[in-house]
């Protein structure tokens, strides 16, 4: 099994040392290190494989804005999931656009925490449904959403769920061959440049959360 290996970064160290302590539970996950300085944790990534990075978005000396920026110019297939106690439109929006593959609020479900981080960690993204409200509510310009064929919107929408290429291939009983191209279809239409992105524009449209794979 090749394990998730993760590391943390916020300033309080009691909650480094709980989601530490939650997460090594689980065979599949590896927290290799955790830091209270985004610094440490930049010039650590540098030098060390890490697949996904927890970063809270308010810390002194680099904030986790900031700090996707950077982990961004080291390396950007490392993901990283940004948690925080705001849930801010402009936050979020920021955060998913600059590069984050997910947005926690800290006071989410441990259950949810471990849904996001594997979400992510096998290229997908992932923002709570509280969240996706939060953010969205008052953008009602969906117009591109009008130009995706019926398969594209299936495709996107479980994008929008965290389905890797593979997973949607199996879901929904095609090559993966085809799958990229749905996706580099939905990006164009979308006026997008990432999955990420992609899935923000989804998860404005209320289908997203009545819609159901046939």
């Amino acid at each position: 099994m090749n394990k998730i290996k993760l590391i943390i970064v916020d300033d309080h160290p009691l909650i480094r040392t709980g989601i530490k302590s939650f997460l090594n539970t689980f065979a599949d996950i590896e927290v290799i290190s955790d830091f209270g300085d985004g610094k440490k944790a930049l010039n650590f990534i540098k030098n060390t494989k890490v697949n996904v990075m927890l970063i809270d978005l308010n810390m002194p000396n680099i904030n986790g804005l900031d700090m996707i920026k950077e982990v961004k110019k080291i390396d950007d297939k490392i993901n990283i999931l940004l948690f925080s106690h705001l849930d801010d439109e402009r936050s979020i929006k920021q955060g998913m656009t600059l590069g984050a593959s997910g947005y926690l609020v800290k006071d989410a479900p441990e259950e949810e925490l471990l849904t996001a981080i594997r979400a992510i960690s096998q290229g997908g993204s992932y923002l709570g449904k509280n969240i996706y409200h939060k953010a969205f509510s008052n953008n009602k310009n969906y117009s591109n959403m009008d130009e995706l064929t019926e398969r594209e919107e299936e495709v996107l929408y479980l994008i929008a769920k965290g389905y890797t290429n593979r997973q949607i291939s199996d879901e929904l009983l095609i090559s993966e061959t085809t799958v990229k191209t749905h996706v580099s279809s939905i990006l164009s239409k979308l006026r997008v440049e990432t999955r990420t992105q992609a899935a923000l524009v989804a998860i404005r449209k209320e289908w997203f959360y009545d819609k159901r794979v046939t």
